[in-house]
């Protein structure tokens, strides 16, 4: 995730060496090159266990949307079993973080990548809020996306931000902003149809919050804990935020990873979807 030329810039940065110098690797996807995937490939499945991570790609395309934003943070399979609006399986939503000017925290658009066909824009919004990797289309036809806003480009400027809901034609439902929200960088969900919990990685107090969602109410919050907290976070001028961004939540232990940028760790919390109290970094 950093202010770079649009044709180098990525999402989702973690820190490695090459001879000695820093680099940030990305997690996602390019901003030129994004696979896009058979639905063929994916509707053959019908199961979740029997779904693969990433079907055979069969295509490149770009992800830039008409209004020239860059930098796609968040990248989104539609579920084999979703067909619903705009949204079909095989289809890939891709967020973006930067506008054309290139500052980060000021890409407004979510652009759909089919199986076949042209990219379009699935959502437009307001004015620089910063679309973050925290993206997701639940099994009930919703689209969450994290909005990590910046006025200038800058951390400096960052604020608390929210979670948006969108429907399945990409018009925004309504938007989740509480104490449980500070900047969030990225999040998992569990996915139970009607229920959805989601875990939110905070860019801005390092903290870690699961959020009980009610799809049946378009996403209507039924509970919110803040279950790990005390990792490094700092601003950064390259890569925006240093924070616990990558999430993976594990439904077989119940446990949820939570890699951190700055504390250049992975940490595990458990009992994640369950817990009452806040685990502090966990393990």
């Amino acid at each position: 995730m950093r202010n770079v030329p649009v044709l180098k810039t990525s999402s989702s940065m973690s820190p490695g060496f090459i001879n000695g110098r820093k680099y940030h690797f990305s997690l996602a996807l390019g901003i030129v090159a994004l696979l896009a995937f058979s639905a063929a490939t994916l509707s053959a499945q019908n199961t979740d266990d029997t779904q693969p991570f990433l079907p055979t790609p069969v295509r490149s395309v770009s992800t830039v949307p008409a209004n020239g934003d860059v930098n796609p943070y968040g990248v989104a399979f539609v579920p084999w079993n979703v067909t619903a609006g705009m949204l079909h399986p095989g289809d890939i939503l891709v967020s973006n973080f930067n506008n054309k000017q290139n500052l980060q925290g000021t890409g407004t658009t979510i652009v759909r990548v089919p199986s076949k066909g042209q990219p379009s824009t699935f959502f437009h919004g307001q004015p620089s809020i910063g679309l973050s990797t925290a993206l997701h289309v639940l099994k009930a036809g919703l689209v969450l996306v994290g909005n990590f806003p910046s006025t200038d480009g800058t951390c400096a400027t960052a604020k608390p931000g929210s979670i948006l809901i969108l429907n399945s034609h990409g018009k925004l439902l309504g938007s989740i902003a509480n104490q449980y929200i500070d900047g969030p960088w990225d999040s998992a969900v569990i996915d139970r149809g009607d229920r959805v919990t989601l875990f939110v990685a905070n860019g801005l107090n390092g903290t870690v919050s699961r959020l009980v969602l009610d799809t049946d109410s378009n996403g209507g919050v039924q509970s919110a804990t803040q279950i790990g907290s005390g990792y490094a976070h700092q601003c950064d001028a390259v890569t925006f935020v240093d924070a616990p961004t990558g999430l993976v939540y594990n439904p077989k232990t119940g446990s949820l990873y939570v890699a951190s940028t700055a504390d250049n760790k992975v940490f595990v919390l458990h009992d994640a979807a369950t817990t009452s109290k806040d685990e502090g970094t966990g393990q």
